[in-house]
């Protein structure tokens, strides 16, 4: 189930969309705020899925949607948010879109019940088949399903032929492990399902749906990933495609 979290400081347009989603009987959580720090609370302590931003919050500060959109993109790279404004402006549409990346954007005198629920259902469907992917792999001649959603990096184990897959357990909010024996790097990537699995060092494959920002280290570049403080090395014949995945999650 999606958690969808919807900001604006009038209660009343707040009710309206809230009602519009329910009325379509979706499967999702939806959370509501009506100012910044209730909003960026919210965000902290609940995995969101798609954010639907008013982007004047207050009189006094007419992008404290803009800012809270910064502080999702730092968890939520691909998702998409959601835009309402009073501004219908194609060169503020095209600063927004290059400060926050992929957005949504509808202004309030075009909101209608249609136009929105038409953009909710299809950010829902693109969740349903985009990010609850399956990839099937054979463990001791069993067939065995893996959450590639919940993935958040393999690791080459070098002793032997063997892959540590690291995933997020949404039920008990933690990090796991899991040894998938006879298994390499190459073969896992050839296997469907695998398509938001990136190659970023010889011994090392990433969830692109799990990469916070790329950062320099003592020794080297590396990717820091989501519910880990752990940081995933990009290797030196990676860099082009590592610098290019990035460039794309402002798509």
């Amino acid at each position: 189930m999606e958690t969808i979290l919807i900001v604006d400081d009038n209660v009343q347009n707040l009710q309206r969309l809230v009602g519009w989603i329910y009325a379509e009987s979706f499967e999702v959580q939806i959370l509501t705020a009506s100012d910044y720090e209730q909003a960026k609370e919210l965000m902290k302590n609940h995995h969101i899925g798609l954010a639907v931003l008013d982007i004047s919050l207050t009189e006094k500060d007419d992008e404290l949607g803009v800012r809270l959109a910064d502080q999702y993109r730092e968890n939520y790279p691909f998702n998409t948010i959601i835009f309402q404004t009073v501004k219908d402006d194609y060169k503020y549409r095209a600063q927004l879109h290059d400060r926050i990346g992929t957005n949504i954007y509808i202004p309030k005198a075009d909101l209608t019940r249609e136009r929105f629920i038409g953009v909710v259902s299809q950010e829902l469907e693109r969740f349903a088949t985009q990010f609850t992917n399956k990839i099937f792999i054979y463990q001791k001649d069993k067939k065995v399903p893996i959450n590639a959603n919940a993935i958040l990096y393999l690791e080459k184990v070098s002793e032997t032929k063997d892959i540590k897959m690291f995933f997020y357990d949404r039920d008990i909010k933690e990090v796991k492990s899991e040894l998938l024996s006879n298994m390499s790097l190459e073969k896992l990537l050839g296997l469907p399902g695998t398509g938001n699995l990136f190659r970023c060092h010889k011994s090392y494959i990433i969830n692109k749906q799990m990469i916070l920002k790329s950062m320099m280290t003592e020794t080297g570049d590396a990717f820091s990933v989501r519910h880990t403080d752990y940081l995933v090395p990009i290797g030196r014949h990676f860099r082009k495609e590592a610098a290019t995945i990035l460039r794309g999650m402002s798509i």
